[in-house]
């Protein structure tokens, strides 16, 4: 899945260490920078929030293995998170995308 974001790209993949990761990627300036820290968080979905700009997020934690929603914001770069509960609001959530 990639989305963009102004100049930049998000986009999910894999690390040479084999640790999924969230990227934003700048196509002006051909620079990288993690969103989420690699081998943390299997992301499933994701989407941006241009008002707020933040992206959203749902995805596996694995130090506790719980499904969380959570929120990146783009300009302090703090990830926040909540456990997401019951199946159906995550399943609200993921209908977003």
């Amino acid at each position: 899945m990639v989305i963009g974001v102004g100049e930049n790209l998000i986009f999910r993949g894999f690390n040479s260490n084999n640790k999924e990761q969230l990227i934003l990627y700048n196509t002006d300036t051909d620079k990288e920078q993690q969103l989420l820290e690699p081998g943390k968080f299997s992301p499933y979905s994701f989407i941006y929030i241009q008002e707020s700009n933040i992206v959203m997020f749902d995805a596996y934690r694995y130090e506790d293995g719980e499904y969380v929603i959570g929120q990146i914001n783009l300009d302090t770069h703090v990830v926040t998170t909540t456990k997401a509960g019951d199946i159906k609001r995550l399943e609200n959530f993921q209908a977003l995308n």
